[in-house]
């Protein structure tokens, strides 16, 4: 009795010290593995910001200043106490709705104190450096609770926390790493099926997790709960009855995490459900999608894919280099197939394995590619025409297969029935494979931002009730850069977001602006643009190499501009273009205008090109303005944005594709329509006529293609197609010429 009474009395300091010891250590040891993870991101990403870490960024083109925007703009929203969700800072004066984008709230709001100290450039790179390690520790963590080894936890880490999806969004998407919330939700998984965690803690827990990667990415949180929902069915299909029944305990529990969640976030889910309608996705997934040869071949993001033979072949995978991030180091698939047949009868492995495989599957997208060339339709194809589903990119599933290989990597490692030496070859081999491209310059540029939003010019001014055209174009420029650098000092009628505003968008000029030169009446379209939208002010960007040309079509209003630190500003007066409000320059009809003036245009001129001989085969654009059958400056440099194209089309006849909605292409196709052998609309899908092909073979060909896809809320913009056999042409071409006398240049060339 007397040593039972006395044994908590010396036994349990002792433990208590013990316990606080063993904490102190596990913490230190947490601490020095971020360390450790963070001094690899500074010296991959950061070390092009050593002396320049507020004048360069991490990242290229766009999307990195985009982020900064949104950065600034939830502490700036709720300063001015504005609405942070529907504003019309951007896309002015219609307005945009912040929760259809990825707009880091969480991450805006904890970095307030850094945007107000050291600047909103030198925040996104700080955030940046962090995306990586802080993945790479909620991998650790996760690795090391499952395999309770440190060394193989942490290549475990650095597989998932550099991947090359990774890597590659470290260049564009800030909302795209912040990825560290995944990690511990399967972490908290795990603890409970140790039984080492209360289901109230649980909930609790996993609530703050869902929560934090709810508000700093929509997509991936959506993306996960469905790859989790699928790996949860695996798992009860594989399992014993005694997991089955503590799988099914488990799912009230995550049931409950998700409703509080929405309780939450509920605020955000009213904005995002119940203000507007995406009707069309917003991307499209063939051309964001995996190419099946970039899950062994690297591209330039890693050192390997660095050399100019990798670099050549990864330039025909699909999409942007910043979503090619298929790759996975060679060892690891060596290192997953090792492993699993070793444990194959356990269902964790046939979990993991199968809900691999299908996610890999699913990453290719709606067609199997390879080298850049579509082979074979694919089971994505049906998720295109699922609501929600369509907007997702295929390419970003590539997130979940890292987690999964550091996962199997930490447990074989930590294995102690297989062979050391071989174990520190793959880790090694592993590593070796994954680093990043060793230039510092590839991963930094430098801030272009004209010293008018810098020295206090454009405050001077502007003022918040200006409407502002800035050139270039807010998807080709850093203009939304520029609104925080002056403090927000004015509105913009264009914007870089998620997706753009119809109302806005549908203004041919806007194509002008991105490249299109194939526009009839340049001048006239941009006075209804501006009248109609009520822009107050232009201004121009004179560093870059198209400014010579903007500043020509503006000198149309007859307005001298004001040269002001590296730009041109314009001021428009209320009254200035007051004629031009009418309703026949509504939006509406300059597009139909548009629409029909260039097939106008380009119906004559191949119809000329046809009848003087030349071979349809190498019919296009450029050979039409080059025989001056179209205008000199229709023009357009590579790459640009084109409104129009023209293709070869079978027994000597041609396809004219132009871009419009379909409210404004309506009249168009019913004034041509009957006139040509086929009409797709969507191009390619086939709306009229056979092309050929019978009945069934129509309904396949539409079948196996993607719905149309344009980063555009509202009415839908669509490429549609007309397809002319010679004949057809030619009587187009006559009613066109009764309608609109042309004379033919090329049949009075082909005469001399």
């Amino acid at each position: 009795m007397g040593d039972d009474v006395t044994r908590p009395r010396t036994d349990g300091p002792t433990v208590g010290i013990e316990a606080v010891s063993n904490r102190r250590s596990d913490a230190m040891l947490l601490l020095g593995v971020f360390l450790v993870y963070l001094t690899l991101s500074f010296l991959f990403f950061g070390r092009g910001l050593i002396g320049h870490f507020s004048d360069r960024f991490i990242g290229r083109d766009a999307d990195p200043p985009q982020m900064m925007w949104l950065l600034a703009w939830w502490p700036f929203a709720l300063s001015h106490h504005l609405n942070p969700f529907i504003t019309d800072y951007v896309w002015a004066p219609v307005g945009f709705n912040f929760a259809w984008m990825t707009s880091t709230p969480l991450a805006s709001l904890l970095a307030t104190p850094l945007i107000k100290t050291i600047g909103v450039v030198a925040t996104l790179n700080v955030l940046t450096l962090l995306g990586a390690p802080t993945a790479a520790m909620a991998a650790f963590i996760l690795c090391r609770r499952m395999s309770h080894s440190v060394a193989p936890s942490m290549l475990g880490g650095f597989v998932f926390g550099f991947s090359s999806y990774m890597l590659c969004h470290t260049l564009a998407n800030l909302n795209l790493i912040l990825v560290f919330p995944l990690p511990l939700a399967v972490y908290l998984v795990v603890r409970w099926f140790e039984g080492s965690i209360s289901p109230r803690k649980f909930v609790l827990l996993l609530t703050l997790t869902l929560v934090a990667e709810f508000l700093l990415d929509l997509e991936v949180l959506a993306i996960a709960t469905l790859i989790g929902g699928l790996g949860f069915a695996i798992a009860i299909r594989v399992s014993s009855r005694e997991v089955r029944s503590t799988l099914l305990r488990l799912m009230p529990l995550i049931g409950a995490a998700f409703a509080i969640m929405a309780v939450l976030v509920s605020p955000y889910l009213y904005y995002f459900l119940f203000f507007g309608t995406i009707h069309q996705p917003l991307w499209p997934s063939e051309r964001f999608s995996t190419d099946a040869l970039n899950f062994i071949f690297p591209t330039s993001t890693i050192l390997l894919g660095s050399t100019r033979a990798m670099a050549d072949l990864a330039s025909h995978f699909p999409g942007l280099l910043v979503e090619r991030g298929g790759y996975v180091a060679l060892p690891l698939f060596a290192i997953a197939i090792a492993w699993s047949l070793a444990h194959w009868r356990e269902p964790l492995c046939k979990v993991m394995v199968a809900t691999l495989i299908v996610v890999m599957i699913a990453a290719i997208g709606p067609y199997l590619q390879i080298d850049g060339h579509p082979i074979s339709p694919m089971p994505w194809l049906a998720l295109t025409h699922v609501p929600l589903l369509q907007h997702a990119l295929p390419a970003r599933l590539m997130l979940f297969p890292p987690l999964a290989f550091a996962i199997i990597a930490g447990l074989w490692l930590s294995d102690p029935a297989n062979n050391a030496c071989l174990k520190a070859g793959a880790a090694a081999l592993t590593f070796g494979l994954m680093l990043p491209n060793p230039s510092a310059r590839f991963w930094t540029s430098p801030i272009d931002t004209p010293t008018f939003f810098t020295d206090g010019s454009a405050a001077k001014n502007l003022s918040r009730n200006d409407v502002v055209l800035t050139l270039p174009w807010g998807s080709t420029g850093n203009s939304m850069l520029w609104q925080v650098q002056c403090g927000m000092c004015f509105r913009h009628v264009s914007g870089y977001t998620a997706m753009e505003r119809f109302e806005v968008r549908r203004w041919p000029i806007v194509n002008y602006f991105l490249g299109a030169r194939d526009l009839p009446q340049p001048e006239l379209q941009l006075k209804a643009f501006l009248a109609n939208n009520h822009v107050t002010a232009i201004v121009v960007d004179n560093a870059k190499s198209e400014a010579a040309g903007w500043n020509a079509l503006i000198a149309s209003l007859g307005l001298a501009p004001r040269r002001i630190s590296g730009v041109s500003l314009y001021r428009l007066s209320a009254d200035l273009l007051g004629d031009y409000r009418a309703p026949e320059y509504c939006g509406f009809e300059m597009e139909r205008r548009a629409i029909r003036g260039r097939l106008a245009a380009i119906v004559t001129a191949t119809d000329d090109y046809l009848r003087a001989g030349f071979e349809p085969s190498s019919i296009s654009e450029d050979r039409l303005i080059a025989l001056d059958l179209l205008p000199r400056e229709w023009q357009h440099e590579p790459g640009k944005f084109s409104d129009l194209q023209v293709l070869p089309w079978k027994n000597g006849g041609i396809t004219i594709v132009e871009l419009g909605s379909r409210s404004a292409v309506a009249d168009t196709l019913a004034k041509f329509g009957d006139d040509a052998n086929v009409v797709y609309l969507p191009f390619p899908h086939i709306a009229a006529g056979t092309d050929g092909l019978n009945p069934l073979a129509i309904k396949l060909h539409n079948a196996l293609l993607p719905p149309a896809a344009m980063p555009v809320d509202g009415e839908s913009m669509e490429f549609f197609g007309l397809a002319f056999d010679r004949e057809r042409l030619h009587k187009t071409a006559e009613y066109i010429a009764h309608l609109q006398p042309h004379k033919s240049k090329i049949l009075n060339l082909a005469r001399r």
